[in-house]
Order: C-alpha cells, then sequence, then structure tokens
C-alpha cells in the first residue's frame, strides 16, 4: 500500500512540479512578473491543487476530518514552502543560476520529506495500524 501511495505521489510531485515550471515561466516571461513573486504566487496556488490532489488521488482518504486535514497540512506546509521560499531567495541572489533552475533545485529538495510528513496527515492511526502485517 504505501509503494502504491509512494508511486501516486511521484505523479502528483510531478504534476504540481510542471505546474510550477510552467505558472512560474508564464509570469515572469508573459507579464514582466519579478521571479521571486511569481514563485510566491506559484506556492501559494500549488498548496491548494497539492491539499486536493493528496487527499483524493495519493493517500484515497475518505476521513470526513477534511478541516483538521487542511490545517495540519496547512501548517507543516507553511513551514516548507517558507523554507523553500527562502531557499529560492538565497540563491537567487547570486545571480548565477537561471530561475527555472533554481525552482527544480528548490522542489526536488523537500520532495521525500513531504512524503513522510503528509503521510500522516491524510492516513489516519487506525488505518496506518490496520495495514501493518
Amino acid at each position: 500500500m504505501k509503494s502504491r501511495q509512494f508511486l501516486r505521489y511521484i505523479l502528483q510531485s510531478s504534476g504540481i512540479f510542471l505546474f510550477h515550471m510552467i505558472f512560474v515561466y508564464t509570469l515572469v516571461q508573459g507579464f514582466d512578473v519579478g521571479s521571486s513573486v511569481a514563485f510566491g504566487f506559484s506556492i501559494s496556488l500549488a498548496f491548494l491543487i497539492g491539499f486536493y490532489t493528496l487527499r483524493t488521488f495519493v493517500f484515497n482518504s475518505s476521513s470526513n476530518r477534511i478541516a483538521s486535514s487542511f490545517f495540519l497540512m496547512l501548517a507543516s506546509s507553511l513551514v516548507f514552502r517558507v523554507g523553500e521560499f527562502y531557499a529560492f531567495k538565497y540563491l537567487d541572489s547570486f545571480n548565477s543560476y537561471n530561475y527555472l533552475l533554481l525552482v527544480a533545485f528548490v522542489l526536488t529538495g523537500s520532495f521525500v520529506l513531504k512524503f513522510l510528513v503528509y503521510r500522516p496527515i491524510f492516513v489516519y492511526r487506525s488505518k496506518l495500524s490496520s495495514s501493518k502485517p
């Protein structure tokens, strides 16, 4: 079960990653928005998309605990997103790398850690206990 969830997580994360890349590129190139502002908008929208897809696609959560899941994910996501944003800002301050490469690097850096943090938010203790042999 956990391996299927991780495969779905890879697919979901790949979709979110593509969203980030296309959205940031579109804002920077098409609308002349600064790369840091574009990335900030991108991570905000990705949170909403991510919550929905983690709940429905990755972990197939049928629990009625939507509000508690949302707020737990919001709290952990804020920590991740603030960290990702400042990591991007720090790396971008060197003006040595393409902003899209930095987006890819920063988002890849938090990939596995997020799965380990988000899984217990959507797969509740009783479900976790019953899935062990």
